[in-house]
């Protein structure tokens, strides 16, 4: 795992509210929206995404254990609040690094090598 569980287990309790107030606007941070797939609940998580044409690219920062991860796989869907939009989400595939990393700005990919993030999940846009 590319950041280790107990730097998840602070950020779960302290950064990750401080970044909900900034998440949804600041370029590649987002809020994702998505309901527990046991209880229901509406959660609000911080992440990096890179919108790519009509899809986003999620960098597994904390590796594919998440669950924010298995929530939006069992639903097949989520929303997004990504630069002061909310956009909903479909589809997700896990992807490979060698997809991924072509498709992000080149200063956050050496970024995400040397956090050590080999794992990525790419949603669609969702068309009403």
């Amino acid at each position: 795992m590319p950041i280790p569980s107990w730097v998840a287990k602070m950020n779960r309790r302290v950064t990750n509210p401080a970044m909900r107030t900034v998440s949804g606007r600041a370029k590649y941070f987002g809020t994702l929206i998505h309901a527990g797939r046991k209880s229901g609940t509406t959660y609000y998580t911080p992440v990096n995404v890179f919108p790519t044409g009509d899809s986003y690219i999620f960098a597994l920062t904390y590796g594919s254990g998440v669950d924010w991860l298995a929530n939006v796989e069992a639903a097949g869907e989520c929303r997004v609040r990504y630069r002061g939009k909310i956009i909903w989400l479909v589809e997700p595939e896990r992807i490979s690094e060698s997809e991924a990393l072509p498709e992000l700005p080149a200063t956050i990919r050496g970024a995400l090598k040397a956090l050590n993030v080999h794992e990525f999940v790419k949603l669609r846009e969702r068309r009403t």
